[in-house]
């Protein structure tokens, strides 16, 4: 996945039948060829009766929670959920690749 000046290549994947996918990442920055290495943990979850999804979760080591709203205007977010902690724009791509991984 790429969003603005990073990329995001899937590195290993381990995902059991029931439970949260963990997925390592090689995020790339395309200006400075910079390179951060990310691990998301995502738990799915289906909203009904929408065709929307949310997730909670990990992407290294800070809780998370996403979303995923289809239809007309799809949209896809995560966001740390601590207050004192915030994503960096690598684990942010990151964490939106594995939304679009499991998707």
């Amino acid at each position: 996945m790429r969003s603005g000046k990073w990329n995001a290549e899937l590195i290993e994947e381990d995902s059991p039948f029931i439970g949260p996918s963990k997925i390592e990442w090689k995020c790339i920055n395309q200006e400075n060829g910079e390179e951060e290495e990310v691990v998301t943990e995502l738990d799915e979850e289906k909203i009904y009766p929408e065709e929307d999804f949310e997730y909670e979760g990990e992407i290294n080591g800070k809780k998370v929670e996403g979303r995923f709203v289809t239809g007309h205007g799809p949209i896809k977010s995560v966001r740390a959920v601590r207050g004192n902690e915030e994503l960096s724009e690598a684990e942010r791509v990151a964490g939106i690749s594995h939304i679009d991984w499991l998707c």
